[in-house]
């Protein structure tokens, strides 16, 4: 998820598209969505335009530069309540570190929204619906297996 030309390409079709207004932008898109549950299988790194349009001053003022911010869209019910299949997730995908919190991650081929708690070298996995059980790693052994993508920054909810 670096700031390749693909990004620049996606931000900048996002911007052209909606030009009339050159206060709303758009934060590009992940096209796989984010499994609350036992992940996606399918993982690429590719972009679409953003969904939502979203006043240019109100994100820079949230969340200072949005380079990084990228929208995925959240499929499964691993997180009820808090977050529900259709919801949108925007994500801060400079923020890669393995820390406690709400984050997309890629575990072995599988994208997947869960809440991280890191003690030491050891990480649960947890899913906010007890229905799930948590999946513990032990990052000496199993890091390689884990990306985080970003860290959630914000949540969209689906409208009811």
């Amino acid at each position: 998820m670096s700031g390749g030309s693909s990004d620049r390409q996606i931000d900048q079709r996002t911007s052209d598209d909606h030009s009339l207004n050159a206060d709303m932008i758009g934060i590009p898109a992940l096209t796989d969505k984010a499994s609350a549950g036992d992940g996606s299988i399918v993982w690429g790194n590719e972009l679409r335009p953003s969904p939502v349009l979203w006043a240019a001053d109100w994100l820079r003022q949230a969340f200072g530069s949005i380079d990084g911010l990228r929208m995925v869209q959240v499929s499964g019910d691993s997180q009820l309540p808090d977050l529900q299949d259709g919801d949108w997730a925007i994500i801060d995908t400079r923020r890669q570190r393995v820390e406690n919190g709400l984050a997309v991650i890629l575990l072995d081929d599988c994208l997947m929204i869960k809440r991280l708690h890191r003690e030491g070298h050891f990480l649960q996995l947890i899913s906010r619906n007890p229905v799930y059980a948590p999946t513990a790693i032990d990052l000496t052994v199993d890091e390689e297996r884990l990306r985080v993508i970003g860290k959630v920054v914000y949540v969209l909810k689906k409208p009811m």
